[in-house]
């Protein structure tokens, strides 16, 4: 077979050129959670490639097993080895929408979304032949593909951004899709290797040309169609946004970075067979030990900054695979073994997004707020705890179970901004502000709590959905029951009638009474005043401000026209309750207008889920459930409230953007959903100790 001989021909495999490429872009502990098991049997597996979110790997027999989150071809989180496909198959490569992969015959196949390869860009859940061959190796960028013939021609398409397609010259332009594998020019190719908007080749007299994003590079320019000599005398190549990497002549591993500018060796080992960069770096030496280093997540190398040995797992590697945030390898008894983040099952054992909720420790609940990448609640005697990632603490790390952050009265938080009210009532924020969301007079971002500007005493708080670009806005209540906003103010969701975009400091909302509530949706909120009246403001492009109208944003508060007792504000939608208990009536971006029910409570987020608790205290969901944030042990989404199993009774609810969590009459907390930043936590998150993928 193809892969037979690349392997004797290349100690401990090269990614590349299998076409196993590194791939772009839960659940509780089960299995031998050290990594230890005493004398494993013997596996079956021959090559692995990762994804941040999905592992695929080829059995000894050829037949292709993936799991975690796939493409289109499953449409579910596999938590364990599920089989794709009997024939026979020799490569794999892909990312989170894409996948491409070699069959035995040397035949091109590819399946997901996005440009195929066949000449079209649509989507396919089962694999197509591209094109008959043979080729010896595939690679899967982000939106891109290049893949190798036997004669060393090196063949690419998808979509060509900031010239990562090289010379290519897409129908469109640079900013266009290459709808068939086409040559990238007459140069003879032994490797290629993509990611983001750079591609970088190793050309068979061992030189290494990239072209794109050339950031990492001395060159410091894009974007680059044009092919430039970046390394020479390498005899593998591995890319990612902060570099590339590769194996020299003489056994040194060399490596590229926005540092260094130019090609510089790691150490002085001369006995490296494999490296691979993904953020942080990987590589296996010819004695098929394992040191990593730079950031790899759930290794305790990670915050090495020079290779340092990896124990446990199969000790002796043949070959391995490194993503952004896991790293899977195969032994050389055959077994394959897998460490770091594994939210959405990839890690193979059996451990995946919680499908249903997740009982945390303690009944002294008494509030709970989730967000983007994490949650924080409150206990009954005032002290919190937080868990996710960007908790407040001052740095990036994911903490995966709950960690004391002191006391405070509530917390509120959108995609990446986070605010909370102390004891005394002064309030502090943290997180992303580029448009001053969080209120402290600058729009320099935080990792810790910072008080918000204008000696002012504060009673309840809401935070926007901003998006991933920050475009968020934050609205509270002042102790004199006066209303303030502060952020983005591009579609008037501040509220003052002002025309500057941004308020990095607290302005004065004009209500016609004092404000009883208030609730920050995406670019819009909402207010219920001391007269019941409902006011709302802002983006208005999906009649988010009221049930009647649609079209322009409003500058000002309107009142809406029906009488709410509670509004909650999502990213494009709004609901609200008539009454506690009540009819709930959803409205903007939603299919559904009134919700049957009589309801205590409701909960939404910058997702597209929102969930309620009835009179009889039942809590149901309804909307999205691709992180299994419906909680009823499906990932199959609902435009109709759908009961959480367990028959308790339940005192509150918050619905975040992949994961709910919510306090039962008992006081207990519970969680369900996207475990990628530990927000569920369990400690599940992030395995740090190599868990062993089952053979059958």
């Amino acid at each position: 077979m193809l892969a037979i001989a690349f392997t004797a021909l290349f100690s401990g495999g090269c990614n590349q050129l299998f076409g196993i490429h590194d791939l772009n872009g839960g659940g509780d502990d089960r299995g031998d959670a050290g990594g230890t098991a005493d004398a494993p049997p013997p596996g079956d597996w021959a090559h692995v490639a990762v994804d941040g979110a999905w592992t695929c790997a080829i059995r000894t027999d050829g037949s292709l097993w993936c799991w975690g989150s796939q493409p289109v071809v499953t449409g579910t989180d596999e938590t364990a080895p599920t089989q794709l496909s009997n024939a026979s198959w020799s490569a794999i490569s892909g990312n989170s929408i894409l996948a491409c992969g070699l069959q035995s015959n040397g035949s091109l196949w590819c399946w997901g979304e996005g440009a195929l390869g066949n000449g079209s860009s649509g989507e396919s859940s089962t694999p197509l032949e591209i094109d008959a061959g043979p080729w010896t190796s595939v690679t899967v960028g982000d939106q891109d593909a290049c893949a190798i013939k036997p004669d060393h021609t090196l063949w690419c398409w998808g979509f060509d951004y900031l010239g990562n397609l090289g010379p290519i010259v897409s129908p469109d332009g640079i900013e266009g899709y290459v709808y068939v594998p086409t040559q990238l020019d007459n140069n003879s190719y032994l490797a290629v290797d993509l990611d983001g908007d750079t591609i970088c080749t190793l050309r068979t007299d061992h030189t290494v040309w990239c072209a794109g994003d050339l950031r990492f590079d001395a060159i410091n320019t894009y974007p680059n169609g044009t092919l430039v000599q970046v390394a020479s005398d390498w005899t593998t190549v591995s890319l990612s946004f902060s570099g590339a990497c590769g194996i020299t002549s003489d056994g040194h591993a060399d490596c590229i970075s926005e540092t260094t500018g130019t090609e510089a060796p790691v150490d002085d080992r001369t006995d490296w067979a494999h490296i691979a960069i993904r953020g942080g770096i990987c590589g296996t030496h010819t004695d098929g030990s394992l040191a990593c280093w730079n950031g790899v997540e759930g290794l305790a190398t990670g915050s090495a900054t020079a290779p340092t040995t990896v124990d446990g797992g199969a000790g002796t590697w043949t070959e391995t695979a490194l993503a952004f945030d896991h790293l899977c390898g195969i032994g050389a008894d055959a077994n394959l073994w897998c460490v770091g983040n594994q939210a959405n099952g990839q890690l193979g054992n059996g451990v995946g997004p919680h499908l249903t909720p997740t009982q945390l420790p303690g009944s002294n609940w008494a509030s709970v707020m989730t967000w983007v990448e994490g949650t924080c609640a409150i206990d009954q005697t005032g002290s919190a705890s937080c868990w996710g990632a960007e908790i407040g603490d001052g740095t990036y790390d994911v903490h995966q179970t709950p960690t004391p952050v002191g006391a405070w009265r509530q917390f509120s938080g959108g995609f990446d901004t986070v605010c909370g009210i102390k004891p005394d009532h002064t309030m502090f924020c943290w997180g992303a502000n580029f448009y001053g969301d969080v209120g402290n007079g600058t729009t320099q971002s935080t990792l810790m709590p910072t008080l918000v500007t204008g000696n002012l005493t504060w009673q309840q708080v809401s935070v926007g959905f901003g998006g991933v670009g920050g475009e968020g806005s934050t609205c509270a209540i002042a102790g004199d029951n006066n209303l303030y906003c502060w952020g983005a103010n591009f579609d008037g969701q501040l509220g003052d009638n002002g025309t500057e975009m941004t308020s990095p400091t607290p302005v004065r909302v004009e209500l016609p009474v004092p404000a009883a509530s208030v609730a920050t949706g995406g670019g819009a909120a909402c207010a219920i005043g001391t007269d019941k009246q409902t006011y709302c403001w802002g983006n208005n492009e999906y009649g988010q401000l009221d049930l009647n109208t649609q079209g322009s944003a409003q500058r000002t508060p309107i009142p809406v026209s029906t009488a709410f007792t509670q509004v909650v504000a999502g990213e494009e939608a709004a609901c609200g309750l008539a009454g506690m208990p009540g009819p709930a009536q959803c409205w903007g971006d939603t299919p559904t207008l009134q919700v049957p029910g009589s309801w205590l409570s409701l909960s939404t987020s910058a997702g597209a889920t929102t969930c309620g608790i009835q009179a009889d205290q039942s809590l149901w969901c309804w909307g999205d459930n691709s992180s299994g944030e419906l909680g009823d042990g499906t990932l199959v989404p609902s435009t109709s409230p759908i009961e959480v199993p367990g028959g308790k009774s339940w005192l509150s609810v918050s619905s975040g953007p992949a994961h709910t969590c919510a306090i039962d009459a008992a006081h207990q907390l519970w969680c369900w959903g996207d475990n990628s930043s530990g927000e569920i936590g369990d400690g599940t998150a992030i395995a740090t100790t190599f868990q062993l993928v089952p053979s059958h």
